[in-house]
């Protein structure tokens, strides 16, 4: 939700009350726990300011260009706090690799060996072992 709230391809859809009510509180919620209250203090104030349209935000070529441009792209035309975030945000890679990994260790544990095992069994034993290596840090 939060990358949503920063791209400025979707600004005016995401004006929707509900919709910034709650990339608002994810925003601060992410913000606090990575940041601090003060950072995210100021963090918050900058991204209203960008919602708004407000200056530094306020070049309608800038904005303009958002339609044809990559996200990622367009944040690079300012220099802020909120643009180094939303660069880092907008940068992540979306991937398959947790569910691939979760088919792997349903491979793993629903093996030839052990494959009377009942689904909601095998579902429990996965659950497991996939926090187990999170507790673990691996």
């Amino acid at each position: 939700m939060v990358a949503y709230i920063l791209d400025p391809r979707f600004l005016e859809e995401s004006k929707d009350a509900d919709i910034e009510a709650i990339g608002y509180t994810e925003f601060t919620e992410f913000t606090n726990k990575r940041f601090g209250q003060e950072e995210s203090i100021k963090l918050f104030a900058e991204l209203v300011t960008f919602r708004q349209k407000n200056s530094p935000y306020d070049n309608e070529t800038i904005w303009l260009s958002s339609s044809v441009l990559n996200s990622f792209i367009w944040w690079q035309t300012s220099k802020s706090e909120l643009q180094q975030l939303a660069i880092k945000i907008l940068s992540i890679l979306t991937s398959f690799a947790a569910a691939e990994r979760k088919f792997s260790t349903f491979g793993f544990i629903h093996n030839k060996i052990r494959n009377r095992l009942q689904n909601d069994r095998v579902k429990k034993l996965v659950f497991i072992y996939g926090n187990l290596w999170i507790h673990k840090g691996v």
